[in-house]
């Protein structure tokens, strides 16, 4: 059965905090603690779900702009919301206590590295993302003739040899990405998550030499992208990420699918985008990540910011015998 309504329609369907309030956050002591004990129990399925200053009250609100999903966050500096915004509830609420955010992605580190082994032990990356993304019609010199929020939905598969499988619809409509991948035909570039998590922190520090924190933001998502992420490569990714200055911890948020997690941001050096990681408060995992374009010209379509330009969300991921669905 066709999906015919629009993108728009069908993400804010999918949001199920338009008509509840969020619940009273946690304070930050019971979610560090929750990070630390061993019984707090993992995903059963271990699925992926997102300046050094000391991060006060920081609330994020999305509201619709002329079609698109706008974001202002108080708790940055410099930061307005379009006067044309109307607000929908979904928002991340603040800690109730001045927050660390190396505090937060310290322990989010720890917890991750006592997380179980990655889900499966077949030959294939199994990834699924459903993904919002600004999509534009131009002519050669750049003129953009139209544009839309596009929804994206991707399943993966990949061996080590680059075989594997694409299952992917853009706004409910099959792709032309999707089909089987003979060797050596997809990207199978990653780390080597069979690593101990200090030696792949290295990596990740050489690989990251010079860049900002935003910066590490993207590479995050990206390395999600790409692969099932082991519990040690988890573990250092998030240590990378407490490490870098420029990030704000933003407090609790439910993701656009409903789930619950911790919001961290980082806005890039020129000022001119915003990235958030939506993370697990009970493993860490990765929910969600945002990219919100701050200044104007930024944004691929003549809009007016702030405006959300990419979203993904991860759905699941395992390693699996063979590219049928786990």
């Amino acid at each position: 059965m066709t999906d015919d309504r629009d993108p728009l329609t069908r993400m804010a369907a999918q949001r199920d905090t338009l008509d509840t309030e969020l619940a009273p956050v946690d304070g930050l002591r019971t979610l560090l603690g929750r990070l630390d004990d061993p019984a707090s129990p993992p995903h059963a399925t271990r699925r992926p779900r997102t300046s050094g200053f000391l991060a006060t009250a920081a609330v994020a609100t999305i509201a619709l702009v002329g079609g698109l999903v706008a974001l202002g966050t108080i708790g940055f500096e410099n930061t307005t919301r379009s006067t044309a915004a109307v607000e929908a509830p979904w928002r991340s609420l603040p800690f109730d206590e001045a927050t660390m955010e190396s505090d937060v992605l310290e322990h989010a580190a720890a917890r991750a590295g006592k997380q179980p082994d990655t889900r499966g032990e077949g030959g294939y990356d199994y990834i699924h993302t459903s993904a919002w993304r600004m999509s534009t019609e131009q002519t050669i010199d750049g003129v953009v003739l139209s544009w839309a929020m596009e929804e994206v939905d991707r399943e993966e598969w990949h061996a080590a040899d680059g075989s594997g499988r694409i299952a992917e619809t853009r706004d409910g409509l099959p792709s032309s990405a999707n089909g089987p991948y003979g060797p050596g035909e997809l990207d199978t570039a990653g780390f080597d998550d069979a690593l101990p998590t200090d030696r792949l922190e290295r990596q990740l520090h050489e690989m990251g030499r010079g860049h900002d924190a935003a910066w590490w933001f993207d590479t995050t998502a990206d390395i999600w992208r790409d692969q099932v992420v082991s519990p040690s490569l988890h573990s250092a990714i998030l240590r990378i990420l407490a490490q870098q200055n420029g990030t704000a911890a933003l407090g609790t948020t439910k993701d656009r699918i409903g789930r619950t997690g911790i919001a961290v941001g980082a806005d890039s050096s020129d000022g001119t985008t915003r990235h958030i990681l939506v993370l697990d408060p009970s493993t860490g995992d990765l929910l969600a990540a945002e990219t919100i374009a701050l200044a104007d010209g930024v944004a691929p379509a003549p809009v007016t910011p702030p405006v959300t330009v990419g979203y993904t969300v991860w759905i699941d991921s395992a390693r699996v015998d063979d590219t049928r669905r786990p």
